[in-house]
């Protein structure tokens, strides 16, 4: 793609003040593709007029042309979390942001993502996401042929999937410059299953990849060529800002996350034994005591101490991490001797 297709975003700042940009847009046939993507938990949606993305029990990133911010409500699985502070990049569209439950205590979210820090994005197939407007009624050209489809009315969670075409620095549009990740919306036989675009509402949606065994967030959505439709006769541009150039401003806002010092801390030392003081009353250390106790639970198959995560969620990001299942197998051990060898800071 050329890069003096970039100067079409000097045009269309009327969509981007409506915070365009969601994954919300596919061909029909796209809507029974299948393929692999984060856990829906982790994918937000910001007040009424655009998404987030999870990246930490109590933060997440978006963008920050929507508006919104502090005291703002958010959802996530149909959840509401309340934006309790905000940390805004000096020049980028970019912003992190610290939830609480609406009570004031820690959002304590079920799922999230790791903060994307490659930097060899371009020809991968990422996923793309938002809660934005979706699909309508064919777009024809004058002969008659179709060229794309309308956006309707409701607003939904959308994901697809796109091929990043390539990076672009310092781009500039609505007031700020950030570097983008773009991509095109490609016709089905040009495309990849489930091939989408992005629609009015979503800005801040994520596009993912999946490295070492776990889900990061590369970049977040901006902006889109066309408004009110999706078109992809010629295809249609769309571009989100590239987290890796902002990882280590995003990481420094996020507490390290420690699972073992709520997880692994299960008994009292010298407390292994049904009877003896302190027998399943976690102390704050970590030790070996704490595993004998988890072992004996886990070698009798009891659930209800055992059963920690999933079937086959043993990594951070993965549909089920953390979430007991109902069954005890070696996917337990392996998570609980995970949080147990982190041990406490």
């Amino acid at each position: 793609m050329a890069e003096s297709r970039y100067a079409i975003f000097t045009t269309i700042a009327s969509l981007l003040v409506c915070a365009g940009a969601s994954a919300s847009i596919t061909h029909p046939s796209g809507d029974s593709a299948v393929f692999s993507h984060p856990p829906t938990a982790v994918m937000g949606q910001w007040g009424s007029n655009a998404s987030l993305v999870a990246v930490g029990p109590n933060h997440a990133i978006t963008t920050r042309h929507q508006g919104g911010g502090v005291g703002g409500t958010v959802t996530f699985d149909g959840v509401p979390f309340v934006v309790a502070e905000q940390t805004v990049h000096p020049t980028a569209d970019l912003r992190v942001v610290r939830l609480t439950k609406p009570d004031g205590s820690d959002a304590d979210l079920a799922e999230w993502v790791n903060v994307g820090t490659s930097t060899g994005e371009t020809g991968r197939v990422a996923v793309v996401t938002g809660y934005g407007v979706g699909r309508g009624a064919d777009v024809l050209d004058g002969t008659g042929q179709l060229i794309g489809y309308a956006w309707a009315s409701t607003r939904s969670l959308g994901v697809g999937q796109n091929t990043i075409e390539g990076a672009a620095p310092d781009q500039s549009a609505i007031g700020f410059t950030s570097d983008w990740l773009f991509a095109d919306f490609d016709s089905v036989s040009d495309g990849v299953p489930g091939e989408a675009t992005v629609a009015d509402g979503d800005s801040g949606g994520g596009w993912y990849l999946f490295d070492g065994g776990e889900w990061s967030v590369v970049a977040i959505n901006i902006a889109v060529e066309n408004a009110f439709q999706a078109i992809f006769n010629p295809p249609e541009l769309m571009v989100a800002l590239r987290v890796s150039s902002y990882s280590t401003f995003i990481n420094d806002l996020l507490p390290v996350v420690n699972l073992a010092c709520n997880e692994a801390d299960v008994t009292s030392s010298g407390a292994t034994l049904q009877g003896q003081p302190g027998f399943g009353e976690p102390d704050g250390v970590i030790d070996l005591d704490d595993l004998g106790y988890y072992l004996s639970f886990w070698l009798a198959g009891d659930a209800a101490i055992a059963d920690v995560t999933t079937t086959g969620a043993t990594l951070t990001g993965q549909a089920g991490f953390g979430v007991p299942d109902g069954f005890v197998d070696l996917d337990d051990l392996g998570y609980y001797l995970g949080v147990w060898l982190g041990g406490c800071p």
